[in-house]
């Protein structure tokens, strides 16, 4: 017995409604799921840019006394590890004063910061999010130097501007290096 096609195409009509099968319950599931995932992400990436802000705010002389203190603080161990007999390299060069803990933290920020940017755009479905994560994070990079004209003592420079940039880049090539092996794990997985 056939259906008549007024109804077959009723039918028809209702099953593509969502939420009225089961496919279609999944997919707005998973919209759903990826709007939180961006606005989570979104979330982060305002505290990490706020962290950076936040940092080059500070003057020169109480930002100058965080990265001494942490230096010290970093020295203290290596002389522990090396039972006060460390390497001169690591304590006349590399800790002998806090430079090398600033451009260290220019690092950890904007690492942090390409990750999370690039994050974002992916779930978005942004055709090229790797090169818009670096414009983002380059411009970022430069209006926070640019920001720090007006705090005292402190000033831009354009190696920050670089190093950052850098810094955004590598974090960007880090999540695509990880989502790879998670997808090869998933195919191996399904292969089986």
């Amino acid at each position: 017995m056939s259906i008549p096609i007024k109804e077959r195409m009723s039918l028809e009509k209702r099953e593509n409604i969502p939420g009225n099968n089961k496919r279609s319950g999944k997919i707005l599931k998973m919209k759903i799921n990826q709007k939180k995932k961006i606005i989570l992400t979104l979330l982060l990436i305002a505290i990490c840019m706020g962290v950076i802000f936040f940092f080059s705010s500070q003057p020169v002389v109480q930002s100058s006394a965080v990265s001494q203190t942490l230096t010290q603080k970093i020295v203290d161990v290596i002389n522990k590890i090396f039972k006060n007999n460390p390497p001169k390299v690591l304590t006349q060069h590399i800790f002998s004063s806090d430079h090398f803990i600033r451009k260290a933290g220019h690092v950890l920020e904007y690492f942090i910061l390409g990750a999370l940017v690039f994050t974002c755009l992916r779930l978005t479905n942004l055709r090229y999010p790797a090169n818009a994560t670096i414009f983002i994070c380059l411009a970022y990079a430069a209006s926070d130097e640019l920001h720090q004209i007006f705090v005292p003592g402190r000033g831009p420079l354009i190696s920050d501007v670089i190093l950052d940039t850098i810094s955004a880049g590598v974090g960007v090539i880090l999540v695509i290096y990880i989502r790879s092996i998670k997808n090869k794990r998933v195919l191996k997985r399904n292969a089986t």
